[in-house]
């Protein structure tokens, strides 16, 4: 028997691989996260657990890859940007290209679960939180690798890296709160860092004294 071409066989693993989550997410939304078995994530989806547990290890790899995959492309796009902008504008196009591309994989109403799946379930949270400080870490090391940073503005690095991601919460609330309409997801984030400058300046017009 012949077998498919290899770009075949994983465009078919990486659809098999979003049915998947995207069945996973709509029985967490639907009856809980504690509540739904892989069994039944499986049987939903029309494969066996075994097949489920090839894609993703355990349920909470459901919820966060889709996750894990915008925030691993958002760190490539930052080092494939290099210092060619500003380290703002770097940051805001690389994470608005990773958007974009993960939203060819995924829907808002996808997004909109696995961020109300991580406020909501403590498994899930702790292991987010992590990610995100592993990510984190990553950045700074970008930015410190810049022929703009260097390694004597490490401390700076952190700052932005730490600005930058409360923004990003900022940006995911404010999109929630006015419908989690796919289209709209990347304006968001773009909308929340343009303001950043303007935020920061108001809030700190003059030196800070002790």
């Amino acid at each position: 028997m012949e077998q498919p071409e290899p770009s075949l066989r994983r465009q078919r693993v990486a659809e098999r691989r979003a049915a998947i989550r995207a069945t996973a997410l709509q029985l967490f939304e639907r009856h809980g996260f504690a509540r739904v078995t892989v069994e039944e994530i499986a049987r939903q989806a029309g494969v066996s657990h075994q097949t489920v547990f090839r894609h993703f290890a355990t349920k909470e790899d459901l919820v966060l890859s889709l996750a894990d995959t915008a925030n691993d492309r958002f760190v490539e796009r930052v080092a494939e940007l290099g210092a060619s902008a500003p380290v703002f504008q770097t940051l805001a196009t690389a994470l608005t290209d990773a958007l974009t591309e993960t939203l060819g994989q995924a829907d808002g109403t996808q997004i909109r679960i696995v961020q109300e799946q991580v406020a909501a379930v403590d498994s899930i949270r702790a292991r987010a939180v992590l990610r995100e400080g592993e990510r984190q870490a990553e950045l700074v090391e970008l930015l410190v690798a810049r022929e703009d940073f260097g390694p004597a503005r490490r401390d700076e690095a952190v700052l932005v890296v730490a600005v930058f991601g409360a923004a990003s919460v900022v940006a995911q609330q404010r999109w929630r709160a006015a419908g989690a309409r796919t289209d709209d997801l990347a304006q968001a984030y773009v909308d929340v860092l343009t303001e950043l400058p303007v935020v920061l300046r108001r809030a700190m017009p003059g030196p800070v004294r002790p």
